[in-house]
């Protein structure tokens, strides 16, 4: 028989049985780790929906950068919140003052730069996950699965989540990553990873998810195909299902 793989084989029939019993899932880790691409693919797997909380806060960012406002600001920035109106789409996109950013938009070296004088600011904090976790319990109440992802989603967010994940990657191969990401064969890597190792220095504390955050399950994604990694979430969500206690 030409053509068989069985680790996709393996993949599907996972699902199969995980997708009997909606299940909320919590995926964090530093920036390039793949949890973004592989929230994405098991919400397919589990036909639910992931929320992308990174993206929420790389749009706040954004939008005060181009206000002219200083992130450090507290009264303006609270005041400028007040007036945006942040929500969440349906499909768990930030509307500020009634807009979206696109996900392209989201993704670039400008919003990379940025996003870590907003994302430590409690008063951004407090008010992105209020909706996140909002967001998560509506659509759980609709009675679907729900993989959230980011960097304090099994602390903050769903800390009671059926299963908790935390992505390890080296900050080589996620500047790696982030190179092939954007195409660019004019960016420096040594750049590029020093910035990702300043961002991880800079999201330390702050109630956010680690290695040793308990009941965490930890999975080094270093050199292993996404295909691996997804059938490895996929086992251990199968195993914290209540629909399949095999008991």
């Amino acid at each position: 028989m030409t053509g068989a793989n069985p680790q996709a084989d393996q993949s599907r029939s996972l699902t199969a049985a995980v997708v009997r019993a909606p299940v909320v899932v919590t995926i964090d880790g530093p920036a390039g780790s793949g949890k973004s691409t592989l929230a994405a693919e098991l919400a397919a797997r589990l036909q639910g929906v992931a929320l992308h909380t990174g993206r929420h806060y790389r749009a706040v960012a954004l939008a005060v950068e181009r206000a002219g406002l200083e992130p450090g600001d507290e009264l303006s920035l609270a005041s400028w919140l007040r007036d945006a109106a942040p929500s969440l789409t349906a499909a768990g996109a930030l509307t500020l003052h009634g807009a979206t950013f696109t996900p392209s938009d989201l993704e670039t070296h400008d919003a990379d730069e940025v996003v870590s004088s907003i994302s430590n600011q409690p008063i951004v904090r407090r008010r992105l996950i209020d909706l996140q976790r909002a967001w998560v319990h509506a659509w759980t109440q609709a009675g679907r699965s729900v993989i959230v992802e980011g960097r304090d989603a099994g602390t903050q967010i769903a800390p009671h989540a059926h299963r908790r994940f935390y992505l390890t990657c080296s900050a080589t191969e996620r500047a790696e990553r982030r190179l092939r990401q954007r195409n660019s064969v004019t960016e420096d890597f040594l750049r590029i990873r020093g910035e990702i190792e300043a961002r991880d220095a800079e999201d330390q504390g702050l109630g956010r998810t680690t290695p040793d955050t308990p009941g965490v399950v930890t999975l080094a994604t270093d050199g292993r195909e996404r295909r691996d990694v997804l059938t490895s979430l996929l086992r251990f969500v199968l195993d914290a299902d209540p629909a399949n206690d095999r008991r």
